[in-house]
């Protein structure tokens, strides 16, 4: 919801028409040179809703696993089940290492085609959740 101020210090909410553009007007107020101006413009949407784009429990040894995104990620939950190896996430040029027995969300915000994972050890069991934007 839009909501203005008068200038008798009223709050009022602000109607816009069906195409969510405001309307507006101008006038001179009371003769005193004073110019009242209004910007008529179209509100638009500048956030996307993220949405889980994956989802799932793996087990990825020491050749890389390749997991096709081809949207923009925002970020990367993973939780590493092993208590000795160590996993490593290639997501375009950037390598993320998630160590032993460790569960995080990773920030990323970028365009990404594949993800690459890998582990030190075979058979090793992640949990694995990207986030991104439709």
């Amino acid at each position: 919801m839009i909501q203005g101020i008068t200038e008798k210090g009223e709050l009022k909410n602000v109607v816009v028409d069906e195409t969510g553009a405001i309307k507006t007007s101008s006038s001179s107020v009371n003769g005193s040179g004073a110019v009242r101006v209004s910007i008529e413009g179209d509100i638009k949407q500048t956030s996307d809703k993220e949405i889980v784009l994956k989802s799932s429990v793996l087990i990825i040894g020491q050749e890389a696993s390749e997991i096709t995104i081809g949207k923009k990620v925002t970020n990367i939950m993973v939780a590493n089940y092993s208590e000795t190896a160590d996993i490593t996430i290639t997501a375009g040029e950037t390598q993320l290492q998630v160590g032993a027995n460790l569960a995080l969300e990773l920030p990323i915000n970028l365009e990404v085609e594949t993800l690459s994972i890998s582990s030190t050890e075979a058979d090793t069991k992640i949990q694995l959740v990207v986030k991104g934007v439709e």
